[in-house]
């Protein structure tokens, strides 16, 4: 990837990047990236990479939690902290349940079968967290939610 980007080739960097991370994912292997950051942080800027490259939310799922354990900012994330939508509306005894296992950094199959639920049913709670919490997706609620 170093290398594509030194020719300044950033779409064979950005594939390179790509294969890497799908293969890493398998392991969560994301230390191995700290000393590919500033090319990371660079492609992502450019939008040659980017969480839209991922089809598959756990893909993209593994990518902000990267992302965020080498300091980047998302693109199009808010530097803003998000705030509850109604602090009045707790989240139920299973909600937050699942919210402990999201902020473990598991993916959504590794939840269905800890907590013995399909994946449809734990995609619904994920919806249902979302709305209370006022959150985009799982890395944000995973960040904001506290017991």
């Amino acid at each position: 990837m170093a290398l594509a980007r030194q020719r300044g080739d950033d779409a064979e960097a950005a594939n390179r990047l790509r294969t890497a991370l799908l293969l890493a994912r398998r392991r969560q292997m994301v230390e191995a990236f700290r000393r590919h950051r500033p090319d990371i942080d660079a492609l992502l800027a450019s939008r040659t990479f980017g969480a839209e490259h991922f089809p598959n939310p756990d893909d993209r799922a593994f990518l902000s939690r990267l992302l965020a354990h080498l300091g980047i900012e998302e693109p199009g994330s808010s530097t803003e902290s998000p705030r509850p939508a109604d602090a009045g509306v707790p989240l139920t005894g299973r909600e937050r349940e699942l919210m402990r296992l999201v902020q473990s950094g598991l993916s959504n199959p590794e939840i269905c079968e800890i907590m013995n639920l399909s994946r449809n049913t734990v995609k619904w709670h994920l919806k249902n967290i979302f709305t209370k919490l006022n959150v985009p997706n799982r890395t944000v609620a995973a960040m904001v939610y506290s017991e």
